[in-house]
C-alpha cells in the first residue's frame, strides 16, 4: 500500500510565510522568524543539557512514563485533517492549542487558518459574527479568554465589549474615567457641534480630524462614516452582551443542574446508609446545614471515590441534626402537655377562695403525679385533661404538703438569719407550729431581687421566686426546657432568693405596740383585722401629716433615721373618724392602680376598663367593690399626706 506524504512535510524545516500571513501574537497577523530555523532552511541541533537539568528531567520523566511526547507528531499530520479535526472544537481550545507550541501556532494563526476558526465559532450557539475590527484570534480571545488584558488578572468575567476590551473591576476603576469627571479635566474646543460623550479620552483623535475638516463635503461624510461605524460598533455589542448574559444564564443552569444531580445522588447514597428516616422527617430548612453543605453544593458528578471521602462528615452532620429533632420534638410535646395543666390549674383557681396560695405551674409539674402523665406517657400517646384526672383530685392534698415544706424552708430562713426567733420561739416552732412562727405581725422577708419588704404568706406566691430568667436556659437540665415553656420555676429554686429582712422585727414591733399588742404574739391576721391607719409624728411638716397602713408603717421605719426621736419614729393611731377619711381618700386612688383583678374570672386589668369588662362578660350593669379585688402579691400601699385635722380634737 503506497503512503501518501503531503508536500507541505517537504519543505517543513524552512516554515517560510509570505508577509502578512503569519502572526506575532494572538490576534494580529505579522511577519515570525521562528528562532529555531536557520537561514539556510536547516533545523538548528539543540545544545544538549547537562548537570543538575538533565538530571531533574530524567527524575520528572519517571511520573509521565509513557505519555512523553504522545501529541508530538501532530503537527506532521496533512493540514486537511487537522482543520478538520480543529473545526470540532471551540474558539477556546484552539487559542490554547495555538500556545502549546510554534509549529502550532504557526499553522493555526494564519490567515489560512481563518476557516478553522469560523467552524470552531459555529460551534458556540447564539455567538454573533466576528466584526470587521477583530480578527478571529482576537474575537476568540476576548469572548472566551478568562485573562484581564490590561493586567493578565485571572478569572475576570467582565468584557467590555464596544470597547474590545475584558478587564478587572480594579483596571476599570482606575484606567476609565466617568463622563463627569472627563468633562471637567478634557479641555477642547470644537464649536457648539461638540457632545459631551465626544470629550471621552478614546475621543480625542477622531475629534482632532473633525475639527481640522474645513471642506464640507467632506466633514458630513466624515461624520456619516463615524456615525455608521458607531451604531455597528454598538449595535454589534449589544448582541453580544445579550449573547455573553444568556451564555452565563446558561452555565449557571448547568452548574445548578450538576448540583442538584449530585445532591440527589448523596441523598441516594444517605438512604442506602440508614439515613433515609431523617431525611424524610425533616424539612429543606432544618436540613440546610447538609444541602449547603460544600462537599454536597460542589457541581461535580458523584463518584464512588468522593462519596468514600465525603460520607463521614455528612453523617456528622445528619447526627447533629437528629438530636435537635428530637429535641424539638420533645420540646413541642412539653409544650403541649404543659397547656393542658396550666389550664386545668386556672379552672381550679376559680374554684378556690380568692388569694388562696397555690403554687405556679412548675411547682405542680414538679409533683410526682403530675411528672409522671407529663414525661412518662409515650409520645404516641395524646394527653388530655382526662390524664390529669387523678392527679387533680389529689391536688388539694399535694398543695398543702408542698405549703408544710415551704414553711419549714422560710423557718430554716429565719433561723440563719441575725434576727433569728427567740430560742423558745424555735422550740416551739416544730413542723406544726411553722406557720404560726412566719405568721407574726414581725416577721418580714427580704426579696433579694427586688429589694421588697414582702411579709407571710405573700411570699409564697410573690413573682421573684419563681420567675423565668436567662440564667435558667444555660443550665443543662431537662426540667429546664419544660420551665422554660411555662416561663416559670420551682418556688425559691436555688434557695438563694430570699433572705430575712434586717431591722423589720425591731421596727414591727413598735408599730405593733403602738395598737396595745404584743409584738412576740401578734400576726398579721390580727393587725389587718384592726385595719388601722398610722401617722408618722416625726414625719409632720407643712405639707400635711403622713399617713400609712401598718406594712407600710415597718417599712418607713427602716427607711430614714429620725433625729427627734433617735432611730426610730413616733407612732399614733388614728381615731376611727381620721381613719374613715383617709380609708376613703385611699379607695379613690386604689381604683387607678395596676393590678386589680375581676373576682368573678381573676383577669387583670385597670379599674376603669372593669366596667366595660363586667358589661359585656358578666353582664353586670354597676359595679361594685366585691365585683373586684386586690392580688395578695401586691406591692405595699403608698403613704398619702393627709390635710385633715383630727376629727376628734374639734
Amino acid at each position: 500500500m503506497s503512503t501518501r506524504r503531503s508536500a507541505r512535510l517537504e519543505f517543513k524545516p524552512t516554515l517560510v510565510f509570505s508577509e502578512g500571513d503569519t502572526v506575532d501574537s494572538d490576534g494580529e497577523y505579522a511577519e515570525e522568524n521562528l528562532s529555531d530555523v536557520d537561514n539556510e532552511g536547516r533545523v538548528r541541533k539543540k545544545r544538549k543539557k547537562t548537570g543538575a537539568s538533565s538530571r531533574n528531567t530524567g527524575q520528572s520523566g519517571k511520573n509521565v512514563k509513557g505519555r512523553r511526547g504522545r501529541l508530538r507528531a501532530l503537527p506532521e499530520m496533512p493540514l486537511d485533517i487537522l482543520y478538520e479535526i480543529f473545526g470540532h472544537l471551540r474558539p477556546y481550545d484552539i487559542l490554547r492549542l495555538s500556545r502549546t507550541t510554534k509549529a502550532l501556532r504557526g499553522i493555526l494563526m494564519t490567515r489560512s487558518a481563518t476557516s478553522v476558526w469560523k467552524d470552531a465559532r459555529s460551534n458556540i450557539e447564539g455567538l454573533p459574527d466576528c466584526p470587521q475590527d477583530l480578527t478571529e484570534p482576537q474575537y476568540a480571545g476576548l469572548a472566551f479568554d478568562p485573562f484581564c488584558h490590561l493586567c493578565g488578572a485571572p478569572n475576570v468575567h467582565t468584557i467590555l465589549w464596544a470597547c474590545r476590551l475584558r478587564s478587572c473591576q480594579k483596571c476599570i476603576n482606575s484606567m476609565f474615567t466617568g463622563l463627569s469627571d472627563a468633562m471637567y479635566r478634557v479641555e477642547i474646543s470644537a464649536g457648539g457641534l461638540v457632545r459631551a460623550r465626544a470629550m471621552l479620552p478614546f475621543g480625542q483623535v477622531k475629534i482632532g480630524k473633525y475639527s481640522q475638516c474645513q471642506d464640507r463635503p467632506r466633514l458630513d461624510q466624515f461624520v456619516e462614516e463615524r456615525t455608521e461605524s458607531v451604531v455597528m460598533l454598538t449595535q454589534h455589542a449589544n448582541l453580544c452582551e445579550s449573547w455573553h448574559q444568556n451564555m452565563s444564564m446558561d452555565r449557571q443552569e448547568q452548574l445548578q443542574d450538576l448540583k442538584e444531580r449530585r445532591k440527589e445522588a448523596i441523598f441516594d447514597k444517605l438512604r442506602q446508609s440508614g439515613w433515609g428516616e431523617e431525611l424524610d422527617k425533616n424539612d429543606e430548612f432544618t436540613l440546610t446545614s447538609l444541602t449547603e453543605h460544600a462537599s454536597v453544593r460542589k457541581p461535580q458528578e458523584l463518584t464512588d471515590r468522593i462519596w468514600s471521602n465525603i460520607r463521614q462528615p455528612l453523617f456528622d452532620i445528619l447526627k447533629e441534626i437528629r438530636r435537635e429533632r428530637l429535641e424539638m420534638e420533645q420540646f413541642a410535646r412539653l409544650r403541649k402537655r404543659a397547656k393542658v395543666v396550666v389550664a386545668l390549674l386556672e379552672d381550679f383557681a376559680l374554684e378556690r377562695p380568692i388569694n388562696e396560695v397555690i403554687p405556679g405551674p412548675a411547682d405542680v409539674c414538679d409533683m410526682d403525679e403530675f411528672k409522671t402523665v407529663i414525661e412518662d406517657t409515650p409520645d404516641d400517646v395524646e394527653v388530655t385533661q382526662e390524664s390529669f384526672k387523678q392527679a387533680m383530685e389529689r391536688l388539694p392534698h399535694l398543695i398543702t404538703q408542698w405549703r408544710s415544706a415551704k414553711d419549714a424552708e422560710l423557718v430554716r430562713i429565719m433561723s440563719a438569719s441575725a434576727s433569728a426567733p427567740t430560742e423558745s420561739q424555735l422550740n416551739e416552732s416544730q413542723p406544726e407550729n411553722n406557720r404560726a412562727l412566719l405568721e407574726l405581725a414581725t416577721t418580714f422577708f427580704h426579696c433579694k431581687s427586688c429589694s421588697g419588704m414582702i411579709s407571710y404568706p405573700r411570699i409564697l406566691v410573690h413573682s421573684c421566686t419563681h420567675v423565668y430568667s436567662w440564667r435558667h436556659r444555660e443550665v443543662n437540665d431537662p426540667r429546664y426546657t419544660l420551665w422554660g415553656i411555662l416561663t416559670d420555676v420551682p418556688w425559691n429554686l436555688g434557695g438563694d432568693i430570699i433572705g430575712i429582712k434586717e431591722g423589720a422585727k425591731e421596727s414591727g414591733s413598735l408599730v405593733v405596740k403602738s395598737c396595745g399588742l404584743d409584738p412576740d404574739t401578734a400576726s398579721t391576721q390580727e393587725m389587718d383585722n384592726l385595719d388601722a391607719r398610722f401617722e408618722c409624728e416625726s414625719c409632720v411638716n407643712s405639707s400635711g401629716r403622713l399617713i400609712m397602713e401598718w406594712r407600710m408603717a415597718v417599712q418607713h421605719g427602716l427607711t430614714r433615721g429620725y433625729p427627734d426621736h433617735g432611730d426610730s419614729p413616733a407612732w399614733k393611731v388614728l381615731n376611727e373618724a381620721d381613719n374613715a377619711l383617709v380609708k376613703q381618700d385611699e379607695k379613690e386612688k386604689l381604683k387607678m392602680r395596676m393590678g386589680s383583678f375581676c373576682a368573678r374570672c381573676r383577669k387583670k386589668t385597670f379599674y376603669i376598663p372593669y366596667i366595660a369588662h363586667l358589661k359585656e362578660l358578666h353582664r353586670v350593669e354597676e359595679l361594685a367593690e366585691s365585683d373586684y379585688d386586690r392580688p395578695l402579691d401586691e406591692p405595699l400601699p403608698t403613704a398619702i399626706r393627709f390635710w385633715q385635722t383630727e376629727v376628734a380634737s374639734k
